[in-house]
């Protein structure tokens, strides 16, 4: 029976294998010009580009981000902007030396081009022979420079300049656009016409971008990528200054992979109005006069904030230039098997889900930038940092990528993409400002300090006073957190709660993260060290 049973298993293992390797084999489509560009263009460069008396490049990589977009901006219930913009911007990276030591010094090697929108292959073609002339001579002068460098240092890891990983072909269909968001443009309109319920507003205005962005990726290995990444946001901002000339700002938005779920007409209009009732709160509200030391609950939405602005840039293998010690770049550059996080905490970043608990996730992807295959990565396991995201520049024990390179302009690094923080020993989100008040109350201190949003690390947009007396929350503005920082996330986190959120962030590189809410045994709330400004000196046009 078991030796049945372990044939049975090998069996399904292979087939498995067979499928994955199929799927990672796709004949290359012959109805893409771009593509064929691209393909036609790598050949003749790997079979004639060489200098005189210097070496061959021994990898060329092509890559394109086929945009199309389409922009609309209002403000105060008006049209201030709309836009329909395609772009294709081509970076071509040269290595030149071998896999073990090339021109790679530790930032951008690809040069940036634009490529024609009207799929003429030869005009294309012209296009990518010039950048990849430019790009290789530049390659030859960094790496005489790399030489120069490594000179005056003694070699101490060895560490390989570029991993060699299994070529794949991988094509999804070409997404598209919608031709028309008149819907949306209308809703932004009417969000932003809520202007006239507050005449204390001096800022409510509204944005839309509808974006498909076609990601093409073919290297001198044989790899030959092509990827849909949409992404579509919509986003509304609202400011409004208090008595004292504290400017006070709001915002609300969505991030998504498909227009369906961002929100309704009728979500965006109310989720506004919501927000125009906070900053009229914030502007009642008193300022932040003293220095406050203890206890802070931070909602799953601002922990979130603190998993993208603290713990995520740290756990990306980004290596050190020539000469400065460490593994990676970071507060966690020679943390690796240390304590990093309490021991309840594990932290994952797993690419290939597409939601979370129901919630959409806006960074999925089979393939990451550079077309290695993503796979789920275990960073953190029991408070103990087990892994770093790495792409195919590879840091000391860790030789080869795990699917995380991402492409940012002319370079392509690791990062996060969807990261997902738990516990082991979650607590219901209430009982967390039970045990708040009750940790005030040991300290004797009058209140604690709960934050419902924040903007990076050290502000919070959205900040209540939790009395122990009679547990009331009373807004606050105008303060600042302090010593909130990679040894407060090992030392003072003390509870996380059963109630994780999905924050969509676009920035540069949409990624998802993932977060229940946290407590902190003591983290310093002070006032804000900004100026304040005058208020207008007349009011505003009669409605």
């Amino acid at each position: 029976m078991k030796m049945k049973r372990l044939f049975v298993l090998l069996s399904l293992a292979a087939a498995l294998l067979s499928a994955a390797s199929a799927l990672a084999q796709q004949p290359i489509p012959t109805d893409d010009p771009l593509l064929t560009a691209l393909r036609q263009e790598l050949q003749r460069s790997q079979d004639k580009l060489q200098l005189t008396g210097q070496k061959k490049p021994y990898f060329i990589q092509y890559v394109v981000n086929d945009t199309d977009t389409l922009s609309y901006d209002a403000s105060f219930g008006a049209p201030l902007m709309r836009l329909r913009n395609h772009t294709r911007l081509i970076t071509v990276f040269v290595r030149v030396g071998d896999y073990a030591q090339d021109n790679d010094i530790g930032y951008g090697l690809g040069e940036l081009d634009l490529l024609s929108t009207d799929d003429d292959i030869v005009a294309m073609r012209h296009t990518l022979w010039l950048a990849t002339d430019r790009t290789y001579k530049t390659a030859l002068q960094m790496l005489t420079a790399k030489q120069g460098v490594m000179k005056q240092y003694e070699s101490t890891d060895n560490v390989p300049s570029f991993s060699q990983e299994t070529p794949v072909q991988y094509f999804e269909p070409r997404g598209t656009l919608p031709t028309s968001a008149a819907a949306l443009e209308h809703a932004i309109d009417e969000a932003t016409g809520l202007y006239r319920s507050d005449p204390e507003i001096q800022q409510l205005a509204g944005s839309m971008r509808v974006t498909m962005n076609n990601y093409y990726v073919v290297n001198s290995e044989g790899t030959a990528v092509r990827m849909a990444q949409p992404n579509h946001a919509i986003t509304i901002v609202g400011e409004t200054q208090a008595p004292d000339g504290m400017r006070l700002q709001r915002s609300y938005g969505r991030d998504a992979r498909t227009l369906a779920t961002l929100p309704s007409p009728a979500e965006l209009k109310a989720k506004t109005a919501t927000m125009l009732q906070t900053l009229k709160a914030l502007r009642a509200a008193p300022a932040v006069a003293d220095e406050y030391r203890g206890p802070v609950l931070f909602s799953n939405d601002a922990g979130g904030t603190l998993l993208s602005a603290l713990i995520a840039p740290n756990l990306v293998a980004n290596r050190p230039p020539p000469g400065k010690s460490g593994r990676v770049i970071g507060a966690y550059s020679e943390s690796l098997h240390a304590r990093i996080l309490p021991d309840t905490i594990t932290i994952v970043d797993d690419p290939t889900l597409a939601t979370y608990a129901g919630q959409p996730l806006v960074a999925t992807t089979q393939y990451d930038d550079e077309g290695v295959k993503s796979r789920p990565v275990t960073l953190v396991e029991k408070g103990v940092l087990q892994n770093y995201l790495t792409s195919r520049r590879p840091v000391r024990d860790f030789l080869t990528s795990n699917g995380h390179g991402r492409n940012l302009s002319a370079v392509i690094n690791p990062a996060a993409t969807n990261i997902m923080l738990t516990s082991s020993k979650p607590e219901p989100a209430a009982a967390l400002r039970q045990k708040l008040i009750a940790l005030c109350k040991e300290r004797g201190l009058e209140y604690g300090y709960y934050v419902a949003t924040m903007a990076g690390a050290e502000n919070p947009r959205l900040l209540y006073r939790v009395y122990v007396k009679d547990g009331r929350e009373d807004l606050v503005r105008g303060a600042v957190l302090d010593e909130l920082d990679t040894r407060a996330l090992r030392n003072d986190l003390i509870a996380v709660g059963d109630d994780p959120y999905v924050t969509n962030e676009p920035a540069n590189l949409p990624t998802s993260y993932v977060s229940p809410s946290l407590l902190f045994g003591e983290i310093v709330v002070k006032p804000s060290p900004e100026a304040k400004d005058k208020l207008p000196q007349y009011p505003p046009p009669a409605l």
